[in-house]
């Protein structure tokens, strides 16, 4: 025997190798069909179709770039499985919950110690530091410059550290009595604070790391937890996503007095006797523009466009996914959203046009969900944290660059359509050179 692996949930009706040798498509009982890398010694899970019936066959066409899978349902799929775009688990991280720095390549995860990776490599994470043994910390928080971490530990403390130097963290300071969810202002000098495990949160200067200061607090307003915190880009305003009556957006422009402005509303297309259980909220703010994303309990994304605090005005929704969203990420630069939803999926769309925004792909993984996640530095990785506390990093490169130059991408892939297969596919439009060369 060369390879056992397992990867479906019930009975595998069909296996069938590439041409190439190098993948292995699987389709099960459980409604799924996987591809498989089997160049190492131990098979990587690639991707995960998800199926309307269970495939009782598999096989790749000839080039080895699609896989045909038939359903007891008397359909038959097509899939594309040589998608460039396609966002590769390229490795595995045991942790609690994981944050990324604004600029740089610093990933630091929380744990009993809390560890320091660098990311330059997604595909081979290197811890670089490891925050001094304590009280295990349950969250995490890094500074827009990678110079500064917060750690909330279990015991109820919040510590900053100095990483300047990763190899050798340094402890400047630690506010005591304070846990829970943590998050950087976008200019690193103030830090927001989710009080233990209610909805009330407080703001400090964290300006002097030696000194920090307490400028404002917001009690309890709900009784209830906050599940994600996120600045505006400005830094006067701040969402705050949870249950009930805990997801609004707050005017924070005066940190001493912050105001809530407004809830955030929910979706306007589902009539309110049929919203059903209290909403969950997770927020998101795009960088560098006064969007904010918000993924309600029965799947949908709405864009909101928070220009006026006391009025958010809904720019789109997004319907593409069935399960309560759990976790929600803008990339660095605002072109491409990320959520994690109940059902185990994961989904990125490209928003550069926030009115029609575009998925780009979609990810099932059937042992976990997605509970939190957030974009790299430059987004290129994605780093997805699930219910077993195991962080994935993934490549997202190319969905990445498919944004970026989406005309670049195709001409790589296919080339420049010639005059004769021009009329052939779009007969109505005068033909016209697409690529450079």
């Amino acid at each position: 025997m060369t390879a056992r692996w397992t990867g479906h949930h019930a009975s595998v009706y069909s296996l069938a190798y590439s041409p190439d040798g190098t993948t292995v498509a699987s389709a099960g009982q459980d409604h799924a069909a996987v591809l498989w890398d089997v160049t190492p010694a131990t098979p990587v899970r690639r991707t995960t179709f998800a199926t309307t019936g269970s495939p009782g066959a598999v096989a790749f066409n000839p080039a080895g770039t699609q896989i045909a899978a038939g359903e007891d349902t008397g359909v038959t799929t097509l899939w594309n499985v040589h998608a460039p775009a396609e966002p590769r688990a390229v490795a595995t991280i045991a942790t609690g919950t994981a944050a990324t720095a604004g600029h740089g390549r610093l990933m630091a995860v929380a744990g009993e110690p809390s560890l320091l990776y660098d990311l330059t490599d997604p595909a081979r994470p290197r811890v670089v530091g490891r925050l001094p043994a304590g009280p295990a910390d349950t969250a995490v928080a890094v500074s827009p410059d990678g110079s500064t971490v917060a750690t909330a530990s279990r015991k109820g403390a919040v510590s900053l550290w100095d990483v300047a130097d990763v190899s050798r963290p340094r402890l400047l300071s630690t506010i005591p009595g304070r846990t829970g969810r943590l998050v950087f202002g976008p200019d690193g000098r103030t830090l927001a604070v989710n009080v233990g495990v209610g909805s009330g949160f407080e703001l400090w200067t964290v300006a002097d790391r030696r000194a920090p200061a307490r400028l404002g607090v917001v009690t309890d307003p709900a009784g209830q937890g906050i599940a994600t915190m996120a600045f505006g880009p400005d830094g006067r305003s701040l969402a705050v996503g949870g249950m009930y009556d805990v997801s609004a957006l707050w005017d924070v422009g005066d940190p001493a007095r912050p105001v809530r402005t407004s809830p955030i509303p929910p979706d306007p297309a589902v009539p309110p006797s049929t919203i059903g259980p209290p909403r969950q909220v997770a927020v998101a703010f795009s960088p560098g523009r006064r969007l904010v994303a918000a993924g309600e309990r029965n799947g949908t994304i709405l864009l909101w466009d928070t220009t006026d605090l006391a009025r958010p005005a809904l720019v789109t929704r997004i319907t593409d996914q069935t399960g309560e969203i759990l976790s929600i990420d803008f990339s660095p630069d605002g072109r491409m959203l990320a959520a994690g939803s109940h059902d185990r999926t994961l989904m990125v769309w490209d928003v550069s046009d926030v009115t029609a925004a575009q998925r780009l792909t979609s990810v099932t993984a059937y042992d976990n969900d997605f509970s939190r996640l957030a974009f790299g530095p430059d987004a290129g990785t994605l780093v997805t944290v699930n219910d077993r506390n195991t962080a994935t990093v993934r490549d997202v490169s190319a969905l990445r660059d498919a944004v970026r130059d989406p005309r670049g991408l195709a001409c790589g892939l296919v080339g420049e359509l010639i005059p004769t297969a021009w009329a052939r596919m779009v007969p109505a439009v005068p033909f016209r050179h697409t690529c450079n060369s």
